[in-house]
């Protein structure tokens, strides 16, 4: 989902882990790499689309909902 009026604020973080994937992957080759994405990503290399990380979804919308100062958010 795009986010805001410059989509690129949007896509970015996603095109830096991309490039760290590709380009840097020793970066996330140790434990402690992977813990600090985690870190600053709690949601850094989890399929949200499983059934089993529906809270984790749901936590994750309900927080970013509560940051980005949205005042509704579509329910399923």
């Amino acid at each position: 989902a795009l986010l805001g009026a410059s989509p690129g604020a949007s896509v970015s973080v996603n095109i830096a882990l991309e490039v760290i994937k590709t380009c840097l992957p020793h970066l996330l080759a140790s434990a402690d790499g992977r813990a600090s994405m985690k870190q600053m990503i709690p949601t850094f290399d989890e399929d949200l689309k499983q059934p089993g990380n529906a809270a984790l979804f749901e936590k994750t919308t309900r927080v970013a909902g509560e940051r980005l100062q949205l005042t509704s958010l579509p329910h399923s």
